[in-house]
Formats: structure tokens, sequence, C-alpha cells
């Protein structure tokens, strides 16, 4: 049945592939994919793109059950991009997630189509904290300039003056982005990504992961039921990527993950989805040019779109996380806990109006809020591209290229992201971030 899987004729690797490509991948069965990635989000496509660059494409395959994108977190992100991390990792993936994105047309525009628009939009972040979190702030600052992030600290007095619209009370000091922040359009951008994939000739189907066989200490394949008949498919692989997003801890306790009562294979991936909504609401006498993104010490983020309409949001304390039963938007929670604290910083939102809303999942680690990125110690063909907790989308050309480069060549080529390996995982220790939003 995997036959029906793969197209009826395969494109044999020619030399430069395969010197590429290493002696470990030079003769596969025609039956099989030398990769398959679990999820068709945009770490899984990402991964797919870079991986379609530089190895035969028809030899690779993304399996995504939600083909409409309608529960998938890409689209329901707020699609922005910033330099401001506590982690130098998290730094240089943003770097290079700007270049990419900013220039979508010169990646990812597939031949004799329309140039792109992803409604992206240069524009800095600003963080304002109290004097509880300067300390932090300029930590993070001093980081952010050591790895050649163009940030700026501002005053109370430079604040007012930049943005006069924001009441600067109690607030210590402020960070403005000078140059590679901004924002854009999340689904568009995902729609783009998929577009140039499957033109790339990388195979892309509609269906579920219900089962991973292993044989021995390596994955051998996954069984897949497709969405459009609802039979099942069982396809082979030389590689598997975990890209299922907030569903990944599922996916990997599937390779039997986490089941052991000791040794590496008794910890579990340490990722789940946590709900976050994101509200929007009009201001007719609210400012008519924001930030990327504002984030005020109260963890409150706001920023004003396109339409002229306004989004904000907060990520709940642990007492007040949602369950994840659904997407719905819990309105109580803006009135509750949101609106305050607009009104406050921003007086001119006193009169806003909310005229609509959404829920969304983070692909949340609950170790340390940061990606997950490399190979399994046991399953050595068996990848994780994970755990992002919010700041996935903008890291996702870096993430991608950082799996692609493991397979291929064995080793991070781009960008060292060693630290944020799994080992990290089995040794309880922490790599954490403390700008998450």
């Amino acid at each position: 049945m995997a036959s029906r899987l793969l197209h009826s004729s395969i494109k044999s690797l020619n030399k430069s592939m395969l010197a590429r490509w290493g002696k470990h991948l030079s003769s596969l069965p025609s039956d099989q994919f030398d990769v398959v990635i679990a999820g068709g989000g945009i770490m899984g496509l990402t991964t797919a793109y870079f991986l379609a660059k530089r190895i035969d494409p028809t030899k690779i395959c993304v399996i995504e059950r939600d083909n409409k994108y309608e529960k998938a977190s890409t689209p329901l992100s707020c699609g922005s991009i910033r330099q401001q991390f506590s982690v130098p990792e998290n730094i240089m993936m943003s770097k290079f997630g700007y270049d990419f994105i900013s220039k979508c047309n010169q990646y990812l525009k597939v031949e004799d189509d329309d140039d792109l628009d992803i409604q992206f939009r240069n524009a800095p972040y600003v963080y304002l904290v109290d004097e509880n979190r300067e300390k932090l702030l300029r930590e993070n600052y001093d980081v952010q300039r050591s790895m050649g992030a163009a940030v700026k600290l501002l005053s109370k007095k430079e604040l007012s003056q930049i943005f006069p619209w924001i009441n600067t009370d109690g607030i210590a000091i402020a960070s403005l982005g000078l140059e590679n922040e901004g924002s854009f359009d999340p689904y568009s951008f995902l729609q783009c990504m998929r577009k140039k994939v499957v033109a790339m000739s990388v195979r892309y189907l509609n269906g579920e992961v219900v089962d991973i066989m292993r044989n021995q200490k390596e994955i051998a394949g996954i069984e897949v039921k497709m969405n459009e008949d609802n039979h099942k498919e069982s396809i082979k692989c030389r590689y598997l990527v975990n890209a299922c997003g907030p569903w990944a801890g599922h996916i990997a306790s599937m390779a039997g993950i986490g089941s052991e009562k000791d040794g590496l294979m008794s910890v579990s991936l340490p990722v789940q989805p946590a709900k976050r909504y994101v509200y929007v609401y009009d201001c007719p006498t609210g400012p008519k040019s924001t930030p990327a993104v504002t984030v005020d010490s109260s963890g409150t983020y706001f920023r004003r779109e396109c339409s002229g309409y306004y989004i904000c949001g907060r990520s709940p304390s642990a007492e007040q996380e949602p369950k994840c039963d659904n997407l719905d938007c819990d309105f109580e929670y803006f009135y509750d806990e949101l609106w305050e604290f607009l009104a406050q910083r921003v007086p001119a939102f006193e009169s806003l109006k909310i005229v609509g809303g959404w829920g969304g999942f983070y692909d949340y680690n609950t170790v340390d809020q940061n990606a997950i990125i490399g190979a399994h110690p046991v399953l050595q063909n068996f990848y994780f591209i994970n755990g992002f907790s919010g700041h996935g989308i903008q890291q996702s050309p870096a993430a991608g290229r950082a799996i692609s480069e493991l397979i291929i060549d064995g080793k991070f080529t781009s960008i060292d992201l060693t630290r944020l390996g799994f080992d990290r995982i089995l040794k309880n220790s922490p790599l954490n971030e403390t700008n998450v939003i």
C-alpha cells in the first residue's frame, strides 16, 4: 500500500546530491522515504524546505492531519518577530528568521507566480518594565548587544518623547528594538511555505500518524490514517522528524519515549498544549501607529493591525491555565485581567470596544519554555523540533535549517544549537528563556 503514496517514477539522486547526502543514504529501496516529517505546520514545512534544497525532494514526505489549518498553532499566532530574547541561541535564530521572512519573495516565490504578500511590517518591539524587572532587562540587553542585536535602553523621558501616548507611571526603564523586528500575517506565510514545498516536489499527505514502528533502537516507519477515506498506510523511513507542535509529546510517546521505568527512554518529551487568547478591539481615539508589539511590565502585550483594529493578550498564571479541550475564547479573562492594565498604560484605551478574539495553542515546553532541537539519544533517527512556547514561527526558518543540517551533515553548520538538545531534559538542566510572552 505504501507504493500508492509514492510518485510513479522516482528521480534518481544525482552525483552532487549523493555527495552531500552521504554514503548512509546512497542505497534506498523504492518503497520508502528518506525523511518523513510528522506535522505540516510551519516547523515541518521549513524542515522540508531546507531538506529539499539539498536532497531529492521526492524522498521527503510531510504528514499533516489538519489540511485546512483550522486548529493549527501557526495561523492562530500573532505573527511577529523580535531580537529581544535572553538566550543567545534564540537571538541568532530570530535574526535569521527576520532575514528569511522579510525576504520571503526571494526564498518562497514559485516561478511564474505573482509576488508574495505576507503583510510584512518592519517595526520594533518595546518592553516596559518596573523596578522589579529592571535588573533582568539590563542583563538581557547586555546579552542582546553581545549577539549583535540593535537594541536601545530608554529612560522614562525618552520613552515619552518617542511614544507620547504611553503613560509611563510605574515604568523604570524600557528597551526598544532598532532593527530586525516586525510583524506579518502568519497564515499567509504558512501558505506560501506550503505552496513552495509542494512545488519543490515534496510529498504532502493529509493524514494522521497513529503509530510509530521501531526496529530495536531506531525508527523503522509510521502508520498513517488517511483523512480522505480513513484507510491506513504503512510508510517506511530512514529518519522521522517530530514537528507536531502542541501534540509533540503524544507523538514521542508513540515511539516509546517516556515509557520505561529508568534509563534514557524513561524521560518523556516535556511538550504539551497551552491555550492562549488573542483579543481584537476597536479604539478610534487610540494611537494610529504602534510598535510591532508593546509588552507591558504586567505581561500584557498589544499592537495596532493594518485593519485599524488592535490585538492584545497575556499569558495566564499557573492557576489560571485554561483547559485545552477546545479553542473557545474566554472574553471574561479580558475584562477581568487585561482591560484595566491596557487603560492604565494607554489612557485612550479606556474607550476601547471588543470586536472579536480567538484561542490558540502554544507548543509549551514545561521545563524551560525553550525549543528542543535535535535527535533522541537512543532513537538517533528520531528528531525533535518542538517546545518553542510561543516564539516558534519567527524561529522556524533557523530551526528547520538546523534539523536539515543534522540529518544531512550530522552536525549544526549554521548556528550551534547544541544547548537546545534533548540532553538538557535528560539532565534536568533547564536553559530558561525569560522573555516569553
